[in-house]
């Protein structure tokens, strides 16, 4: 998780801020190493300790009742789209998803023979879309308003981030989209162009519900802080991470065994899409 002492930030408002912090955000010196490193007192309900170094976290549902504030990072090769990813998946209630073996065009029909996977499954586990995107989430925000602290840059308020994996339905994706509204004159907005909150879905059922909760992407108002949060998304730019918690790729004998079948041959695979 990413640390940023700032001052003065006001990220509640829509006015940009392009005041740097004072001292700097980036010239901070790393620590010394002073000897072997102390062991470290944890928990078993720290997440972190079972996550490897430089593993990406993901959205959870399971903080019931808390909000979470995040932008949507832009894609790279074009800035003016997400960062966003799909695949398709095969989902088993208590195993998970797991990639699907069948070909597939940009629309995401099936090209050529279906694979035995899409044969064989259920209606319950038939192919579905798979969508991830990268997102930052603002780990400084009040979890219960989803704003961002007083005094947010101060030594005692720390502005903080994570860049995490939003991973989706398509039916959550769409509903993500249609949450950016317009802006005061009309135009109409794109999705990495504002903030949002993510929660557990209130009617108790399973999975993410979205709202929008800023008229522009936070970590875009400070420049110095744009330049961090793009510094740990590169890290991740790449999306092979991404993909590892879209879902399992898994040998023709997994699958089968994922979807409760008998022998098959797999008809290959299917690759990451850029949307």
């Amino acid at each position: 998780m990413a640390e940023t002492p700032t001052q003065g930030l006001d990220f509640e408002s829509e006015t940009p801020d392009h005041t740097p912090a004072a001292g700097g955000l980036l010239d901070d010196a790393p620590a010394k190493a002073t000897g072997a490193a102390a062991l470290e007192s944890v928990d078993f309900d720290d997440d972190d300790i079972y996550r490897r170094p430089g593993e990406l976290s993901v959205c959870s549902e399971k903080t019931i009742g808390l909000k979470h504030r995040f932008s949507v990072m832009r894609d790279p090769a074009d800035p003016t789209r997400a960062f966003l990813r799909r695949t398709f998946t095969h989902y088993v209630m208590g195993k998970g998803h797991a990639k699907c073996f069948s070909k597939r065009d940009g629309k995401g029909n099936i090209v050529g023979e279906p694979a035995f996977c899409c044969l064989s499954c259920t209606q319950e586990s038939e192919a579905r879309a798979r969508l991830g995107a990268l997102v930052v989430e603002y780990t400084c925000c009040d979890p219960k308003s989803a704003k961002f602290p007083a005094g947010l840059g101060s030594p005692e308020v720390p502005f903080t981030f994570e860049i995490k994996a939003l991973c989706m339905s398509a039916i959550q994706a769409q509903q993500l989209n249609n949450k950016s509204g317009e802006t005061d004159d009309g135009a109409a907005l794109k999705v990495p162009d504002v903030d949002y909150y993510y929660q557990a879905r209130t009617d108790k059922k399973k999975g993410l519900e979205f709202e929008r909760i800023g008229p522009k992407a936070s970590y875009t108002k400070n420049p110095a802080i744009q330049a961090q949060v793009m510094e740990a998304f590169a890290k991740y730019a790449d999306g092979k991470e991404l993909a590892r918690k879209m879902t399992r790729e898994l040998n023709a004998n997994q699958m089968r065994d994922h979807l409760g079948l008998g022998g098959a041959t797999p008809a290959g695979d299917s690759a990451f899409e850029g949307l």
